[in-house]
């Protein structure tokens, strides 16, 4: 067992925490909207640990609280939901929490929608993509699986990405060899991926998937005219940008200010990840030590996005280059650079033993290539 505090948050949620705990921020967590409230999961934490909650609904959130964390912290939300034990805001009550039929579900639910969201893919970083596809079909299959906690399980919604992801373990399978662990693991993933859809009755066709292309850099542009004046590589905004688009290393974007025949000149270029949506168009905001900014179009290219625009003779020669997608909704503030080594580690580490179906299958693949 393990101890959990609960409280009434300033705003009247029921907050629960592993004791002397806080939740982290979102780039290390997976979070699950649950029936009620969400549930938060440190990466890396053990999948029978408690996970935080915020409880804006606990008396809908009681139909799965017992079966997350035990009976015991369940009546203890239904009597402070209920003022039966009033508390001041912020005060805690503590309670033991122990391992019920859906924490793990819910740990590994967390993690699907974690990497999802955060996953660091990086060409230049040697991270590999995770299949998008594998991920929406575990995810599925947990939500099933964890039946009641989910507010909006993704269910026949996702059936053409399940019927691509039947596709790609197929194909994955055939490149291991016969009886090995991991055919295995991708036969087991298939059988159990085709009983979600039965029980789900989602009507899967049959659909060819290529197999997953080689995890290479891409020849990098022609030479830029002119002289160049000075040079950087930052990374991209995490925060900024959904997953699996642009590469997730520290180097990047590359913006270069260049002093040609009609005047000063910036270019800016965006490493791009294998399977990234394409047509997308991207926007830089260059701000010089004096605090003038030029906002540049990304356009996509073969690479990822390149932009290219003349600027003010007075334009600085110390850049930040920040780089978004116009209408993506970005939270407050992104993980630092401290932060996404901390994720990038994670991943690594994920890598080697992974927690995931599509963790597993992006090791074959790196390996294969």
């Amino acid at each position: 067992m393990t101890d959990v505090s609960i409280a009434v948050d300033s705003l009247g949620a029921i907050t629960i925490d592993p004791a002397g705990t806080t939740p982290p921020p979102p780039w290390r967590a997976g979070v699950v909207d649950a029936v009620g409230g969400a549930l938060t999961s440190p990466v890396g934490s053990p999948r029978t640990s408690p996970p935080h909650a915020v409880l804006d609904d606990p008396d809908a959130a009681q139909q799965w609280l017992w079966q997350v964390y035990g009976t015991e912290v369940a009546l203890a939300v239904a009597a402070l939901a209920a003022d039966v034990t009033p508390i001041e805001p912020g005060v805690p009550v503590l309670a033991a929490a122990e391992a019920g039929p859906l924490t793990g579900v819910a740990h590994r639910l967390g993690h699907v929608c974690w990497a999802q969201a955060w996953w660091p893919a990086s060409v230049l970083d040697g991270v590999p993509p995770l299949d998008a596809d594998l991920l929406l079909l575990e995810r599925v299959g947990l939500e099933h699986e964890a039946d009641g906690l989910v507010d909006d399980a993704l269910g026949a919604a996702a059936v053409t990405g399940v019927a691509r992801a039947l596709a790609t373990l197929d194909a994955l399978n055939g490149s291991l060899e016969p009886q090995s662990p991991e055919s295995v693991t991708v036969v087991q993933a298939r059988a159990a991926a085709l009983d979600w859809a039965d029980a789900l009755d989602l009507e899967l066709t049959a659909e060819a998937t290529p197999r997953v292309e080689a995890f290479a850099l891409a020849a990098g542009a022609s030479p830029a005219p002119g002289i160049e004046l000075a040079r950087g590589r930052t990374g991209a905004t995490w925060a900024g940008l959904p997953a699996g688009l642009v590469d997730a290393a520290e180097t990047a974007v590359v913006w270069s200010l260049r002093r040609t025949a009609t005047g000063r000149e910036l270019i800016v270029e965006v490493a791009g990840l294998p399977g990234r949506p394409a047509g997308l168009t991207l926007t830089a905001t260059i701000t010089d030590e004096a605090g003038s900014a030029v906002v540049l179009d990304l356009l996509p290219d073969e690479s990822g996005w390149r932009g290219q625009a003349p600027v003010p003779a007075q334009t600085g020669t110390t850049l930040t280059v920040a780089v978004t997608l116009p209408g993506y909704a970005v939270p407050r503030s992104g993980p630092d650079a401290a932060d996404r080594d901390r994720v990038r580690s994670a991943a690594r580490s994920l890598l080697a033993s992974p927690a995931i179906l599509a963790q597993g299958a992006a090791r074959i693949v790196d390996e294969d290539f």
